[in-house]
């Protein structure tokens, strides 16, 4: 079903993808946004996209990159877990939780913005996501999560 709410944030990244996508895009997008799905619905082609559950699992910004990744879309309802002073992993999830953590905090502080929506209106398809270049980051090398 085509989300058709001016509103849906999902459907505005899509959009821009659509508008601004270099030649070679390679995405990796956390599981809420649903963005290979997203992007067939909208008509976005020539973009490699593939969902993960949380971002935070494929390792480093280095690792990404190796493997050709150049941006990395992510939804606070990934990612916001790991920044709310309430939330902790459990004693058999600490090094997933502090991995996932590591990843998301390496992306915010070295990948490049380039597009963000905030959840103004609320509701299932108007979530906050933010994507990021990591084609160039700072310093060449990031250090290994």
């Amino acid at each position: 079903e085509q989300h058709s709410s001016v509103y849906d944030t999902r459907r505005q990244l899509a959009s821009w993808m659509k508008a601004n996508a270099a030649s070679g895009m390679f995405v990796v997008s956390d599981s809420y946004i649903h963005l290979p799905k997203v992007l067939e619905e909208n008509g976005v082609t020539g973009i490699k996209a593939v969902e993960a559950e949380f971002t935070g699992d494929i390792g480093s910004l280095d690792a990404a990159r190796k493997a050709g990744i150049t941006h990395i879309a992510v939804c606070k309802n990934n990612y916001g877990r790991f920044f709310e002073s309430k939330s902790s992993p459990s004693s058999s999830g600490a090094g997933i939780y502090s991995r996932r953590k590591n990843f998301y905090t390496q992306l915010f502080s070295q990948g490049n913005l380039v597009w963000s929506s905030d959840e103004t209106v609320g509701g299932v398809i108007n979530k906050t996501i933010r994507l990021y270049s990591i084609k160039e980051l700072p310093g060449g090398q990031d250090a290994q999560l």
